[in-house]
């Protein structure tokens, strides 16, 4: 009931306060009064759009690039309000992997059990999306992938999602949040750990400045383009001290022998991939030298990028 006072008090915001002691004499004309009428509202409401982002961030289940597990979920409206937070319990947890999560694994045993946020958030999303005529839109950084932790329905949780990395792709270019906030915004992320509900808000900064701007968001991708051509872009690499397999969706960077999802955006697609795999409850041998190999070949190309930047520089300063 809460979510849904948050959500249609400006809906009634125009309405008299005398008018509404008027009608319910009984009532304050508080946040409660506004609360039942919001209630018995039926018919859609005359905003037709309605977006919203969801972050996850995922806990370990195993070494696979797909073993992970929602620890921690967190949901923004347009202009980046909180709408829905909480840190769940991983079923099977073997790392919080910290690194990305800000999160220990007793903190993680401390949240919700998954299925009561779930619920929370199914029906806070099935609520809004029937409110407005055209449902609701997600807005995210591969959105699928959150669709899929979270278990949404389309056509009752929402209706479209318009994924950010599609809208800044340039060419077979992909670019992470990070650097899109880094070169389109000009803002450096938190860079202590991945922060769902920054990751929301800068989601939301990023369709709100670029979505409906054609001209702004041509200069935004060729400021991408250029910085990432210059090599110029801060290092956002996470590394993790549990083993995880980071070829989801590059079979080259894959050890875990998990299919991938290399050009894969369809959601259903997505989830059959995700539940054919097992989970890598232990590093084999194979795996190990497939790992070994990796990390050889990541370092030599690091080299090169190494030296590539320092001749960069020396140019740059006339040296």
């Amino acid at each position: 009931s809460v979510h849904i006072l948050d959500l249609d008090r400006k809906n009634f915001s125009t309405v008299p306060h005398q008018l509404i002691i008027f009608l319910f004499p009984n009532l304050s004309a508080s946040g409660d009064c506004v609360l039942i009428m919001a209630e018995e509202k039926k018919e859609p409401s005359n905003d037709d759009d309605c977006y919203v982002c969801i972050d996850v961030e995922c806990a370990a289940i195993g070494h696979g690039h797909f073993d992970i597990a929602p620890c921690r979920i967190a949901m923004c409206d347009r202009d980046g309000k909180k709408l829905f937070h909480a840190v769940t319990q991983v079923r099977g947890i073997k790392d919080s992997l910290v690194e990305y999560t800000g999160l220990t694994i007793q903190e993680t045993n401390k949240g919700v059990p998954l299925k009561n946020a779930l619920a929370k958030l199914h029906a806070l999303l099935s609520c809004m999306h029937s409110k407005h005529k055209n449902g609701v839109t997600l807005i995210g950084q591969s959105p699928q992938n959150d669709i899929i932790w979270v278990e949404l329905i389309r056509h009752k949780h929402y209706t479209q999602i318009i994924d950010l990395v599609e809208m800044f792709r340039t060419g077979r270019h992909l670019y992470s949040l990070r650097k899109e906030a880094y070169a389109a915004l000009g803002k450096t992320m938190n860079t202590s750990y991945h922060d769902p509900f920054e990751d929301a808000q800068i989601s939301m900064e990023l369709f709100r400045t670029f979505s409906n701007n054609g001209a702004k968001l041509r200069s935004a991708k060729e400021k991408l383009m250029s910085i990432g051509k210059k090599r110029r872009f801060p290092d956002f690499r996470v590394k993790t001290k549990f083993t995880m397999c980071q070829g989801k969706y590059n079979p080259d960077r894959c050890f875990c022998l998990q299919k991938t999802a290399r050009d894969v955006s369809d959601v259903d697609v997505l989830k059959k991939l995700i539940v054919q795999s097992k989970p890598i409850l232990q590093m084999t041998s194979e795996m190990m030298d497939r790992q070994l190999s990796i990390q050889l070949r990541e370092l030599r190309i690091n080299s090169k990028k190494y030296q590539h930047k320092q001749r960069q520089n020396a140019y740059d300063h006339g040296i």
